[in-house]
C-alpha cells in the first residue's frame, strides 16, 4: 500500500497501490493545543504535498483512519513500514503508525524529556518492542525517511533513518497478533479512547507498507548517489549533516 497524500483537500486519503482508503478525522478549525504548533490539515504547495498531523483544542488527535486490516495483512510475513516525515515539536511519545483496537501496533518516535539524541521505538503485539540507536534531532525543518523492517526468515528487526541503519535486533520470533480490531491508523494510536494524547506532531509526505523485507536501495524515494567522473581527484558531497568536517 502507498499513500502519497497528494489530494490537497477533502476528507479522504487514498492509496495508489491497493484499494485502501483513509478518512481524515479531527482536522478541524479550533486552534491547536500548543499555540506554537501549526494547524493540522492538508499541505498543498509547489514544493510539498502532504498532511500535517497534531492535536487541536477540545478534540482528540488528528488522524487518518484507513480500512487496511494491518495484522491480517502482515501476520506470518516479513514486512517493511516506511514514512517520510518531519516534526514540529518535541513530545515524549510521538507514534505515527497505530491501529484502531489499541497500542499493540505502534511504530513512531520517542523522545526523552532531556535533549537529543532521540530514538525511534516499535511495539508490535506478538513481536515485542525495542528502541533504535540514538539519532539526530528530527525536528530540524527537514523531511526524513524512516523505516522499520522485519525479516521473518532470519527473525531480525531493523530501524533505518534516511536510508542508513539505525539499530538491528535478532531473535525476534513470534507472530503478529491478529485477534484484535486492527484497522491501520496514521498519526496516533487507539488505546487512548476519547483523547488520543499520543500523536505525531508534524508533517508526513508519504507512507508505504510492503509485505516483504526491503533493503535501503528498495525504499521509497531512494536515489543512488552520483558517482564522480573519471579523473576527479576530490569530491565533496556535503551530506555529513553535522560536525565541523566535510568528507
Amino acid at each position: 500500500a502507498l499513500w502519497e497524500f497528494n489530494e490537497g483537500s477533502g476528507t479522504s486519503a487514498n492509496s495508489s497501490v491497493g484499494s485502501w482508503t483513509g478518512t481524515l478525522v479531527n482536522f478541524g478549525s479550533p486552534p491547536p493545543v500548543n499555540p506554537t504548533h501549526p494547524q493540522p490539515g492538508w499541505i498543498d504547495t509547489p514544493n510539498l504535498k502532504g498532511i500535517r498531523f497534531g492535536r487541536i483544542s477540545g478534540n482528540p488527535a488528528a488522524r487518518v483512519e484507513t480500512n487496511l486490516p494491518i495484522f491480517q495483512q502482515l501476520t506470518g510475513k516479513s514486512f517493511t513500514l516506511e514514512y517520510i516525515a518531519s516534526l514540529d515539536q518535541v513530545s515524549t511519545w510521538a507514534p505515527f503508525f497505530g491501529q484502531s483496537g489499541g497500542c499493540c501496533f505502534f511504530f513512531g518516535r520517542t523522545h526523552p524529556t532531556t535533549a537529543p539524541p532521540m530514538s525511534l521505538h516499535y511495539n508490535l503485539d506478538g513481536l515485542r518492542s525495542a528502541n533504535s540507536n540514538g539519532i539526530n534531532n528530527l525536528q530540524d525543518g527537514r523531511m526524513h525517511h524512516i523505516a522499520l523492517v522485519f525479516n521473518d526468515t532470519d527473525d531480525t528487526m531493523q530501524f533505518f533513518v534516511d536510508y542508513q541503519p539505525a539499530g538491528r535486533y535478532t531473535g525476534v520470533t513470534g507472530t503478529l497478533n491478529n485477534t484484535r480490531p486492527d484497522l491501520l491508523w496514521f498519526g496516533t494510536v487507539g488505546h487512548h479512547t476519547g483523547n488520543y494524547q499520543e500523536f505525531w506532531p508534524g508533517i508526513v509526505d508519504a507512507v508505504r507498507i510492503s509485505d516483504e523485507a526491503l533493503g535501503p536501495t528498495q525504499f521509497y524515494g531512494y536515489q543512488a548517489p552520483a558517482a564522480p567522473q573519471p579523473g576527479v581527484v576530490a569530491w565533496y558531497r556535503f551530506e555529513d549533516g553535522s560536525g565541523g568536517v566535510a568528507q
